[in-house]
C-alpha cells in the first residue's frame, strides 16, 4: 500500500485534485408564450424570450444543458454560471430567475425570430404542453419548475450579456451529474411577471454568431483515478485483475496501462503485490 499512495500523490500532483473547467453549449432551447389553447412555440428560432410584453403576455425561456456529457460521475461541482446574450430589451430593467423544470420538454422545428411565437410542430414544448401533438401537457401551464429561483440576475438594456450564478446553481448541476435523469434544465422567468412592457429577446443556441449562444460554466473536481480499475471500464471486478495478470505476464496491457504498476521503472514482485492491495482495497 505505501506504493499505491506514493502513486496515487504524484499523479495527483502533490495529492492536491486539481479543479477543472467546461463550458457547454445548450444542447436544446425553446420558449413558452402565455397561450391557453397551447399552440404556440419556437424550437428552432434563433431566439428565447422571457419577461411579460406591453400586452401582457409572459414569456418564459426552457434552457438544457448535458453536463453529464463533459463531466465525470462522481465529481464535485464548485461554481456554475449562465451566460445569455440579450439582443433586444423593452422598458426597464427587471430580475430575472431561473428555475429548474421538474419535466422533461421538446424542441421542435417552428421558427421564428418575433415575440409572439409561431405555429408549434410535433414535439415542440407549448405553454400547456411538453411535446405538441405527443404530449403529455405541463402539470401547471407554463411549466413545471420549482417555485424558488436557482439564481436572479437583473436584465436591463440589450445588446450585452448577462450571467447568472450562485449555490443554487452549483446545486442543479450537482443533482444533474449524480442523476442524469432529473436534468430537465432551467426555465428562465422574470421575478415579477405583473410588471409589463418588459419583455427581452436572448440568443438561441441556433442564433448567430456562435459566441453569443447561451453557455454553461462549470468548474469541478473530477474523483480520484481508481488504479484498481485496471482495465478503464468503470468497474473493479474480475476483469481488472486477469488483465493486470496478463498484462504483468508480458501479454498485451489495456490502453494506457503497464505492468509497472507502482511506476519505478521496473515490472517485479512489488508490482503485481501493489495491485492486489489496491483490487482489494477497491475504490
Amino acid at each position: 500500500m505505501r506504493l499505491v499512495a506514493a502513486l496515487f500523490s504524484v499523479a495527483m500532483g502533490s495529492g492536491v485534485v486539481q479543479a477543472d473547467v467546461v463550458t457547454v453549449v445548450a444542447g436544446r432551447d425553446n420558449t413558452l408564450f402565455q397561450d391557453p389553447s397551447g399552440l404556440l412555440s419556437n424550437g428552432a428560432g434563433p431566439a428565447i424570450f422571457a419577461g411579460v410584453t406591453a400586452s401582457n403576455g409572459s414569456r418564459r425561456g426552457l434552457l438544457s444543458f448535458k453536463v453529464q456529457d463533459f463531466i465525470p460521475a462522481g465529481s464535485v461541482v464548485t461554481r456554475a454560471e449562465l451566460t445569455l446574450y440579450a439582443d433586444r430589451a423593452r422598458g426597464s430593467a427587471t430580475p430575472m430567475g431561473i428555475h429548474r423544470l421538474l419535466a422533461s420538454w421538446g424542441e421542435g422545428a417552428s421558427f421564428t425570430g418575433l415575440g409572439g411565437g409561431v405555429d408549434a410542430e410535433r414535439g415542440d414544448a407549448t405553454w400547456t404542453t411538453r411535446f405538441f401533438e405527443i404530449g403529455p401537457a405541463w402539470t401547471t401551464p407554463g411549466g413545471d419548475f420549482v417555485a424558488g429561483p436557482s439564481a436572479l440576475t437583473s436584465v436591463g438594456s440589450a445588446f450585452r450579456s448577462y450571467t447568472w450564478s450562485g449555490a443554487g446553481m452549483v446545486a442543479d448541476v450537482q443533482r444533474w451529474v449524480n442523476n442524469p435523469d432529473e436534468n430537465f434544465g432551467w426555465i428562465l422567468k422574470a421575478q415579477d411577471e405583473l410588471l409589463t412592457g418588459r419583455a427581452k429577446r436572448f440568443v438561441s443556441r441556433e442564433g448567430d454568431p456562435e459566441n453569443r449562444r447561451p453557455r454553461l460554466l462549470v468548474e469541478y473536481t473530477p474523483p480520484p483515478p481508481c488504479f484498481a480499475d485496471f482495465n478503464g471500464d468503470g468497474f473493479v471486478d474480475f476483469f481488472d485483475y486477469s488483465d493486470y495478470v496478463l498484462c504483468f505476464e508480458g501479454a498485451q496491457c489495456p490502453a494506457g496501462k503497464t505492468a509497472d504498476f507502482n511506476g519505478d521503472q521496473f515490472v517485479d514482485f512489488f508490482d503485481y503485490s501493489d495491485y492486489v492491495a489496491a483490487f482489494e482495497a477497491g475504490c
